[in-house]
């Protein structure tokens, strides 16, 4: 059996670790203890054959049927009955998502003539331009991603994108594997006999609420995602996916953590009044004037005064 990509995730395990001494007399004393420890977990994503491919299509038609019979728009029909309405955006979104393309394409163009430097501006001046551009492009292109996740969205509820979602869950049951215990040959993480029984053991995974589980589903879910609509095949874009998708869980991580308390400050231990308070800090003192030289007599004694 090949794979298409194999990936780790740690799981923490309670285990007993036992420890043998010698006691006063000579005789082995062995006593045991449980404590947890962080163990790496191992999947795999099978590489699919003729038959895998055959059922997974065949799996997409009937859930494609399935779909339209229970009322569900084609893509086609969806995008007739638009037109017909004069499309899924009002004019004004037309010509603002116009606007952002026209304004994107200028800021391309713009941003190319300064990293070539054209108009041959000083090193500062090319570089805070250059950075100011590729900001004014970034949020043009953050809004035009709006527009077209909007667009994307519409034709998601179709029967056709029900039956994509599908397939690629069809997709995660099957090729699916993992090492239930370290050294043992990989083994299909979901168990069942179809698509139902399998499905049903993926949800009382989500039920458990296990951080551990959550991950795995997650990364199952990215990857064949990433795999089924051809964007990784090697074990190099894998990887590469994989990098993304910790990046995000650290993200995330970071952006959830409370900040931490400031700690009250502690009045000191070696005075005994409770109401202490701080005191002022004192005014600096004013430098002394240097005194005049006493004057001193031949014998260089200085004379009294009386």
């Amino acid at each position: 059996m090949k794979w298409v990509h194999e990936f780790q995730v740690n799981r923490t395990k309670e285990v007993e670790i036992s420890e043998t001494k010698t006691g006063e007399e000579g005789e082995e004393i062995t006593t045991k203890r449980k404590e947890e420890k962080v163990i790496p977990v191992d999947f795999a994503l099978r590489k699919p054959n003729r038959k895998i491919y055959d059922d997974a299509e065949l799996f997409y038609g009937v859930t494609l049927s399935k779909g339209i019979k229970a009322g569900l728009l084609t893509k086609t029909q969806l995008a007739k009955r638009y037109d017909n309405d004069g499309g899924p955006f009002s004019n004004d979104q037309k010509t603002k998502y116009s606007v952002l393309m026209l304004n994107s394409f200028e800021k391309e163009n713009e941003i190319q003539k300064f990293q070539l430097n054209l108009d041959s501006l000083p090193e500062s001046e090319k570089s805070e331009k250059l950075t100011q551009s590729l900001m004014e492009l970034t949020e043009l292109r953050a809004e035009m991603r709006d527009f077209e996740v909007f667009h994307a969205a519409i034709f998601d509820q179709t029967a056709e994108g029900r039956a994509k979602n599908m397939v690629i869950m069809w997709w995660v049951l099957n090729v699916a594997y993992w090492k239930k215990e370290e050294g043992e040959e990989f083994a299909p993480l979901f168990e069942g006999l179809n698509f139902e029984d399998k499905l049903d053991f993926y949800d009382e995974m989500e039920e458990k609420e296990d951080s551990f589980w959550d991950e795995v589903i997650s990364k199952l879910a990215y990857f064949i995602g990433f795999w089924y609509n051809g964007k990784a095949s090697t074990p190099e874009e894998f990887k590469q996916i994989e990098k993304y998708f910790n990046a995000g869980v650290k993200e995330n991580e970071e952006d959830s953590e409370e900040p931490e308390e400031l700690e009250e400050p502690k009045e000191p231990e070696d005075l005994e009044d409770i109401n202490w308070k701080p005191e002022k800090p004192k005014e600096p003192e004013k430098p002394k004037e240097p005194e005049e030289p006493q004057k001193q007599d031949d014998k260089g004694q200085s004379d009294e005064k009386n």
